[in-house]
């Protein structure tokens, strides 16, 4: 049997089992869980298995597979929205990077532009590859071997012919015997709309895990520009000459396909008659038009004047407002007070998305400005670095300061998941501005990209071990009890249960009640789900709430 129809054949059954490891998700809207971590570790190993068998020279693609695996089994463990979209982000990120190492030589995580290049060409490249996978089956004619096809035209005939036969008599025999026609009824009764999308849902599957397999192990993407024109610099007496060879060569083809025959020049009398031109005594003194190396193609550059004067700017305005935050960082509410005009909770709830914002364009800023600033000498280079790291360093108080707004946000009106992400993604931002300067200032840019890359997986993986909203819940019930938000507290998900159970006893009569009622709401109905919707957080809050089934049915029943 041909590779081609092996793959063709793995991808229909890769996408009947992952519509039925996704239905319970596609049919009742549960949240993804087991069924889709299956699915997507059933996927990662047959394009692991397809590299190893069938194109072992590209096996440094496990290298992002191996992430995309662990990002996929992420899903079993948390309940939070958040998180489940940090861990699809994740392993669809490291997928696409590994397919795009799978099918092209070059470095994906070797620039910001590359990578993005790369993400957007891994996930691109199973489209086509699909398709070709399909074509070059019925190309092969491999679906169906020349030894079968005389029987499936000769079983098809007998079909068409026993199909006006099979209608008349199950008519006869349905109208003779109500009996009989109650099961023909009972046969051909299913839901149309329902094949419909199990169809298609299922085609579309099989199309993405084809071309998945298709793209790793028979695409070749081929950078032009970069690897030809560095070919051609460093040996331009032979590459060179063989690209304009292969050139004329097909200037010639083109010619001869529209009837332009080539003049034979060897065959004109005078040809060899004609004195060479390098004979003559200038020949030598005269420069030679072959020999001067074609202008290379402008690019758009900043000139160090005016990166410094941006650079200074940008400093002395982040400096300016440093001074200013400085005080409020260590001056206490009452300083606050009297020179702001602002209680403590009105000074921390303005200006923190703000900050984000501003914190968050400061590093491609920075990465724009040192990829185009022309420095050309060593000075220069110098008093770069220097701007450079101080914004840096300044950036970092800004941060500082906005994780010092949200403490005192938090502490007047609690945390919700947008303030704890927000606050994650700004911790996130510290670490890699202190990777860019290891990297970047000290002239190691390669570098950056992964370990932006490696310090995000890391992350991911670190708000897993916390448990963000269990770490919500459990902030939010140790305010005054009149401050607690009940209708929030319910709306998370089965991460914050436990912490939601144990604090039962410290809030209202009222609260409790209705904490209780939906606790126990939920065991009749919303825990009910199939094991393709399993996650570790929500079985532990099934059998929390199931620990503490008779006070909360006491709860319950109590005005």
């Amino acid at each position: 049997m041909q590779t081609s129809l092996w793959m063709l054949l793995s991808a229909i059954g890769l996408g009947v089992v992952g519509r039925y490891l996704l239905g319970d998700t596609i049919d009742h809207s549960t949240p993804p869980g087991a069924g889709l971590s299956v699915f997507v570790l059933l996927n990662l190993c047959a394009v692991s298995a397809a590299l190893l068998l069938l194109r072992h020279e590209r096996v440094r693609a496990l290298i992002f597979f191996a992430p995309a695996a662990l990002a996929a089994t992420g899903l079993l463990l948390n309940d939070s929205a958040w998180l489940t979209g940090l861990d699809i982000f994740a392993f669809w990120t490291s997928a696409t990077l590994g397919i795009f190492a799978a099918t092209c030589s070059a470095p994906a995580l070797a620039s910001v532009k590359g990578t993005l290049y790369a993400i957007t060409t891994g996930a691109l490249a199973p489209l086509p590859a699909a398709v070709d996978l399909i074509a070059e089956n019925i190309a092969n004619k491999a679906l169906v071997g020349e030894a079968h096809r005389k029987h499936i035209k000769a079983v098809t005939k007998g079909l068409l012919l026993a199909t006006p036969l099979l209608f008349i008599f199950t008519a006869l025999f349905c109208a003779a015997d109500q009996a009989f026609a109650n099961q023909v009824g009972n046969l051909f009764h299913f839901n149309l709309g329902k094949a419909v999308e199990i169809t298609v849902t299922t085609s579309i599957l099989a199309f993405c895990c084809g071309g998945a397999l298709q793209a790793v192990t028979k695409s070749e993407i081929n950078i032009i520009g970069e690897e030809k024109s560095k070919t051609c610099s460093d040996k331009p007496e032979q590459n060179c000459e063989s690209k304009a060879e292969a050139e004329s060569k097909t200037t010639m083809e083109t010619n001869a396909s529209w009837g332009i025959s080539k003049p034979n020049i060897e065959s004109k009398p005078d040809a060899e008659s004609k004195p060479k031109m390098e004979s003559k005594p200038d020949a030598e003194s005269k420069p030679k038009m072959e020999s001067k190396p074609e202008a290379a193609p402008t690019r758009f550059h900043l000139g160090m004047t005016e990166a410094m004067t941006a650079l200074a700017l940008l400093n002395l305005l982040f400096g300016a407002f440093v001074a200013i935050q400085i005080k409020y960082l260590f001056g206490g509410a009452s300083l606050v007070n009297i020179t702001s005009g602002l209680t403590y909770s009105e000074y921390a709830r303005h200006g923190f998305f703000e900050l984000c914002w501003a914190a968050s364009m400061v590093l491609p800023i920075l990465l724009a400005a040192e990829a185009y600033t022309r420095r050309l000498s060593k000075k220069s280079e110098i008093t770069f670095r220097l701007l450079a790291g101080t914004l840096v360093a300044l950036l970092l108080v800004v941060v500082a300061s906005a994780v010092q707004r949200m403490q005192l946000y938090s502490q007047e009106y609690g945390l919700s998941e947008l303030r704890f992400f927000t606050t994650a993604f700004m911790a996130y931002l510290t670490t890699i501005c202190l990777a860019f300067a290891v990297t970047v200032l000290n002239a190691r840019r390669e570098k950056f990209i992964p370990a932006t890359y490696t310090l995000g997986l890391l992350a991911i993986a670190i708000l897993h071990q916390i448990n963000p909203e269990n770490l919500i819940q459990s902030k939010n019930m140790t305010m005054a009890p009149e401050k607690i938000d009940i209708t929030y507290a319910l709306s998370m998900s089965d991460d914050s249960i436990p912490a939601l159970v144990n604090a039962l006893p410290k809030l209202p009569a009222a609260a409790r009640q209705q904490v209780a009622s939906n606790l126990l709401a939920r065991t009749r109905g919303a825990w009910k789900t199939d094991w393709r919707s399993f996650n570790l957080s929500r079985t532990i809050a099934y059998h929390t709430v199931q620990d503490h089934i008779k006070e909360l049915e006491v709860m319950a029943q109590t005005p």
